[in-house]
């Protein structure tokens, strides 16, 4: 037995029991070494330790290791076999990016840029890798983050937001929609989402127990106003949404700007589907709203603004997407207390806790990103304006090259619209 680098450990006896002695006062440790008395002298088992942060108990309990009193060595409980769902498939996105590593491609089908976040983000990152935010942060995330994206979306929301009750942040917003699924799912609950959809959608709910139904969009055709030309897009039918509800119905999905289509709710389209979930009480809405700063020529409305919308909505977003450093993965959600608490109920079992670095960064990104930017009123005018021209020279290349594409109001895809095949390349 001996101490080393904070840890405590007994060798060559299983199990091994460790545990940082960080913080705890000395009264503490003498009650560990008791313990480890008892434990040399009845057999194996674990301790129950209290953090730095809590009082220190007046002992330390040892809870013996039931196998361990059997004499059987193995230290792991053996349950009993039990039905195994179908294993997730690989995406799509898993086989390109192989390919693309195999034969030097160039991959224009996944969602991140290819150049470097704005310097600000960057020296963000720095900044605080040199103030030493290396240590888990809170499980239900970094306190100056919460706060920051508290203050900025009440407004946008038009809520108040309670920084450590209605934020949570996740590993990406993809992480936040798994947790999201496993939180609020049970085995036979449904999700409804709009086809096409993101890729994660249908097999995190398979994950969960439910089931996706999708209700698919067409393409519309109109007329383009003053440019003469015949536009189209996707839409819904209201009809055909609501007939896929029903009473198992858990969660609606709503992408918004839509991934992978690149369209723009309407605010008529938004209160349609508002009126089909207040038939539907019991179904919560996963806004997805990632590229809610990605939107050209038109005004995004976040889905829990609308009339009563709120208290049944989990607002998602991403700072991946918002400051063009998808690996970073940190993204969050916004909700009442009674849907966020589950939520950190089940990330607490999944990461634990989001890299601290990459946290601190996005807080301060946050907080700078609201200032006059590069001659825009703010950093978010900016990014619109570098991804609308973007988006305007590869919808110009590829009508060049004779294809008739569908112009996107928001996002990173355009359907590339080969002879009406839809092929979707990145911006």
């Amino acid at each position: 037995v001996w101490f080393k680098s904070g840890w405590f450990l007994r060798p060559r006896l299983s199990p091994i029991i460790g545990f940082v002695l960080t913080g705890q006062s000395l009264a503490s440790e003498v009650h560990i070494m008791m313990a480890t008395r008892r434990l040399l002298r009845t057999g194996a088992g674990h301790f129950v330790v209290p953090s730095a942060a809590t009082a220190v108990p007046r002992s330390v309990f040892l809870e013996k290791d039931r196998h361990h009193r059997r004499g059987d060595r193995c230290h792991r409980h053996v349950h009993s076999p039990r039905e195994k769902r179908e294993s997730p498939q690989p995406s799509v996105f898993f086989h390109f990016a192989a390919l693309t590593l195999k034969h030097n491609a160039l991959n224009m089908g996944q969602g991140f840029p290819n150049f470097a976040p704005p310097e600000f983000v960057v020296n963000a990152l720095v900044d605080a890798a040199r103030e030493h935010h290396h240590q888990y942060t809170r499980s239900q995330g970094h306190v100056p983050l919460c706060n920051e994206i508290a203050s900025q979306y009440a407004e946008r929301l038009g809520v108040e937001i309670d920084p450590l009750e209605n934020v949570i942040i996740g590993v990406g917003a993809t992480e936040v929609l798994f947790m999201a699924m496993q939180a609020l799912l049970s085995p036979g609950d449904e999700v409804v989402a709009l086809e096409p959809t993101y890729d994660s959608y249908g097999p995190q709910a398979s994950m969960a127990g439910g089931k996706l139904r999708a209700c698919p969009m067409r393409v519309v055709r109109s007329e383009g106003g003053n440019t003469g030309r015949v536009e189209r897009e996707f839409k819904f039918c209201p009809d055909e949404l609501r007939a896929c509800f029903s009473g198992r119905t858990r969660l609606f999905i709503l992408n918004n700007p839509h991934n992978p289509t690149g369209k723009v709710f309407t605010s008529t389209e938004l209160e349609q589907i508002r009126a089909i979930l207040l038939d539907y009480p019991n179904c919560v809405v996963l806004a997805d709203e990632v590229y809610d700063r990605h939107v050209y020529g038109k005004k995004h409305l976040p889905f829990a603004s609308l009339n009563g919308m709120y208290e049944r909505t989990v607002s998602i977003y991403s700072a991946g997407k918002m400051f063009s450093a998808t690996g970073w993965k940190v993204g969050w959600a916004i909700a009442p207390k009674h849907l966020i608490h589950p939520m950190a109920m089940a990330h607490q079992w999944i990461p634990f806790s989001v890299n601290t670095l990459a946290s601190e960064a996005v807080a301060r990104c946050l907080k700078r990103a609201v200032e006059p930017y590069d001659g825009a009123n703010n950093y978010y005018e900016w990014l619109g304006q570098l991804f609308m021209a973007k988006r305007d020279r590869l919808v110009g290349a590829l009508r060049r090259a004779g294809a008739d594409p569908l112009v996107p109001d928001g996002g990173f895809f355009c359907d590339g619209g080969y002879g009406g095949r839809a092929t979707a390349v990145g911006v």
